[in-house]
């Protein structure tokens, strides 16, 4: 067992009363409400998927309604003509960027990995470098950090505490990745991290997304065009989430999405927007055909551990060598016994999804 934990979190009242029921052939709304209404854990891994699947058959709808199938999409971002790629984290709160009505205009790369860090080495800076290579030539950078980050708190303790080995080596990885006291110093260590990798003709905006309001400051020297559009988006889906003016103050109980998802660094579509997920439902990391690393596997890690989701989705678009992929993801998993032993038990269940790059439709191989 690790001796840190990002972000401690609170068991929220009433967790410990009769399970909330879900009917038989629930709707998404219906399981939705039971989410929101349970404590952590509170779906089993089979009702999970099922708002997954769910959610996806929203998103094809949309899709189909916006007439822009998801393959161009794609083939953009493997032609190297991406508009943008965004670092953000793992952190279930944070709000999706991307939309079904984006259509080819607004094509981006979605990294997500715990504390927004631009890691030293590894599996997941060769993400970072691939979808970097995907950029057009005057494509835009993104690191998006948010309020109250897991990562951070416990960076400042580790700190304070002498920098011990916390005995989880992804841990001891991601602590080492991490710097400052506050998300918006990690953030702008991240993005000089950043900048000396890509050098200094590649726009690089550093964004900070605080979920208790809904706002988002740009951090950096420059914003670019794309970064300050996605600003005034993430601010509208926020207003637009916020119907009953309490959004914040829920976001900041506590942390506790319904499934853990491994998602491909080469989805033409955000994870949330695919799932048509709400905030503080999916709590993701990237993966890619190299495998997981230590800095991905410290989030799932955490999110075994403390977060309560019953449920793992591995998520890639259909292609050649998908399953050997989620093999690989598979294996880095149970590389750790935390993980192992909940796999074993059955206490987590992992489902694999291929996505349909035709119609968006999400698929069980």
């Amino acid at each position: 067992m690790t001796n840190h934990r990002m972000e401690e979190q609170k068991r929220p009242k009433g967790e410990e009363t009769t399970p909330i029921k879900a009917p038989k052939n629930a709707t998404l709304e219906q399981l939705r409400g039971k989410h929101k209404n349970s404590g952590q854990g509170g779906l089993s891994a089979q009702e999970a998927k099922s708002m997954i699947l769910l959610g996806n058959k929203n998103h094809q709808e949309k899709l189909a309604d916006s007439g822009t199938p998801p393959q161009r999409r794609y083939e953009k971002i493997m032609d190297g003509e991406a508009d943008y790629v965004i670092i953000f984290c793992s952190d279930a709160r944070n709000a999706t960027l991307d939309s079904e009505q984006d259509g080819e205009k607004l094509v981006g790369v979605h990294i997500r990995i715990a504390g927004n860090v631009i890691p030293f080495e590894g599996v997941s800076l060769d993400e970072i470098k691939d979808v970097i290579s995907k950029l057009k030539p005057d494509g835009d950078l993104i690191i998006m950090a948010h309020c109250k980050c897991g990562a951070v708190g416990e960076h400042v303790k580790w700190n304070q505490a002498g920098q011990p080995d916390t005995g989880s080596e992804p841990l001891n990885a991601l602590l080492h990745a991490v710097f400052g006291e506050t998300p918006q110093e990690n953030a702008m260590a991240q993005y000089e991290t950043l900048k000396s990798l890509v050098g200094p003709d590649r726009k690089i905006t550093v964004m900070m997304y605080d979920w208790e309001d809904g706002s988002v400051e740009i951090l950096s020297p420059e914003a670019s065009e794309t970064a300050r559009l996605l600003k005034s988006k993430l601010e509208r889906f926020h207003q637009e989430a916020d119907s009953d003016g309490k959004l914040g103050e829920r976001l900041s109980e506590t942390q506790k999405p319904h499934t853990t998802v491994v998602a491909s660094n080469l989805m033409p579509f955000s994870i949330d927007t695919v799932c048509d997920a709400e905030q503080n439902e999916l709590f993701a990391t990237t993966g890619s055909e190299g495998g997981l690393d230590h800095y991905d596997e410290a989030s799932a890690l955490y999110a075994a551990e403390h977060l309560g989701p019953k449920h793992i989705a591995f998520i890639a678009p259909m292609a050649a060598g998908m399953e050997k992929m989620f093999d690989r993801w598979e294996a880095d998993l149970r590389s750790m016994p935390q993980v192992a032993e909940k796999l074993d038990s059955g206490a987590i269940k992992i489902t694999r999804l291929g996505y349909n790059l035709s119609n968006g439709a999400l698929q069980e191989v």
